[in-house]
């Protein structure tokens, strides 16, 4: 018999690459999509506020820990729903193009506040179902499936793009994630814990649970800035690529960048299990910044061609995954069973807001160029690494 921790840390994997292709869909496929329609580099940048809903779900995440769909529990019940609803979603887009901006754009909001949803219950669950001591290998799955889920679209999508065009893509993409949502069906029930008796409640005692914390403010502090570096680099980096490769070059990032978020992950779990948390956020965080060079290299074309693309999205992802598993691990650790979706979301806006404010400098590579961009992106990773022994200590004082 299968243990239900390897039961629901599969499920996991599953449930992370079902969130993954639909942010990728709406962030950088769209981006794609605009920047080979004609779009300006400022306008495709600015696209990105459609993944804005995933910031914000906060503000729909007590309905998720307060009330249960009337099919498959609370947990899988909304993970379902959502599921559903961003497969119908990514068929319309199918049928929609960038020629005309209002309906397409309103289709992939939709898209993004389903998808946003669909994020809500699978945090909880990977919270929920499994023992907290699995935390750290919970944290790896889910965001090894998430890059999974965003390198296949990064891989096939660019590929069906330059064949049959963006609407097949895009109805490929509806398909695969209308059948990854059967994967609802074969995981193993969370133990979510007691449910809020009341909406007020479900509102209330997350914020209580996290605020009467020690050290709160400081870990709040260090939420929003560990993955600044990060999110920057991001924020530019699918204007970035669309202007220097093809869309056959570009679908190495799914080959190469899969490769790199699987050395990531297992360097993640390596590295917590033999010197803790704390290291590996530093390794992680140092790591992530630093491979924002890559991106330099490549607009001073010291990294040319396809060869140079695979050299970039392999040690990026391996960086970028190796950070993200130990912030993801550090998020579940400081959530409740029972709140789970609501306090995950809290913290996540807070983490997730360093990329939206970017996007505020949209004009930023026109001014200083992209390779004063992206060092930039370098700098800004300091404040988030220095408050790493402060928000442990914190934490280590908190503790029973």
């Amino acid at each position: 018999m299968v243990p239900p921790d390897a039961r629901a840390l599969t499920a996991i994997v599953v449930l992370g690459f079902a969130s993954g292709l639909p942010y990728t869909m709406v962030g950088d496929m769209l981006q794609t999509w605009a920047a080979k329609s004609g779009w300006e580099d400022g306008e495709v940048v600015l696209l990105g506020w459609l993944t804005l809903p995933f910031q914000l779900k906060v503000l729909w995440a007590p309905l998720i820990d307060r009330f249960a769909p009337p099919l498959l529990g609370r947990r899988r019940g909304w993970l379902a729903l959502a599921q559903l609803a961003v497969a119908l979603g990514l068929g319309l887009l199918a049928t929609a193009s960038p020629a005309e901006p209002r309906p397409w754009v309103a289709l992939a909001a939709l898209v993004a506040c389903a998808a946003a949803t669909f994020d809500l219950a699978a945090n909880a669950y990977a919270i929920e179902a499994v023992s907290a001591a699995r935390h750290g290998a919970a944290a790896g799955f889910q965001v090894w499936g998430w890059r999974a889920g965003f390198l296949a679209c990064a891989t096939a999508v660019p590929l069906l793009a330059a064949g049959p065009g963006w609407s097949a893509a895009f109805a490929a993409a509806a398909v695969v994630q209308a059948l990854a949502a059967l994967a609802v069906l074969f995981a193993p029930e969370s133990a979510d814990g007691q449910a809020p008796s009341s909406l007020r409640a479900a509102i209330i005692e997350p914020l209580r649970g996290l605020l009467a914390r020690r050290g709160v403010v400081v870990m709040l502090l260090f939420v929003l800035l560990f993955s600044a570096s990060d999110g920057m680099a991001k924020t530019f980096t699918g204007a970035f690529l669309a202007k220097q490769y093809s869309l056959e070059q570009l679908s190495l990032r799914g080959v190469g960048g899969l490769a790199g978020a699987g050395i990531g992950a297992l360097l993640a779990g390596w590295c917590v299990a033999r010197w803790g948390l704390a290291v590996c956020l530093w390794v992680g965080g140092i790591l992530a910044a630093l491979s924002n060079l890559l991106y330099v290299a490549v607009a001073l074309a010291w990294l040319p061609g396809a060869g140079g693309l695979l050299i970039v999205v392999v040690l990026d992802n391996a960086c970028g995954t190796l950070a993200a598993a130990a912030f993801v691990a550090f998020l579940m650790s400081r959530c409740n069973a029972g709140l789970a979706a609501t306090q995950y979301a809290l913290l996540a806006t807070v983490g997730l807001a360093t990329p939206h404010l970017w996007r505020l400098f949209a004009s930023l590579p026109a001014q200083i160029g992209w390779s004063g961009t992206y060092l930039l992106s370098v700098a800004v990773a300091l404040p988030g690494l220095l408050l790493i022994p402060r928000v442990m200590q914190r934490e280590a004082e908190a503790a029973p």
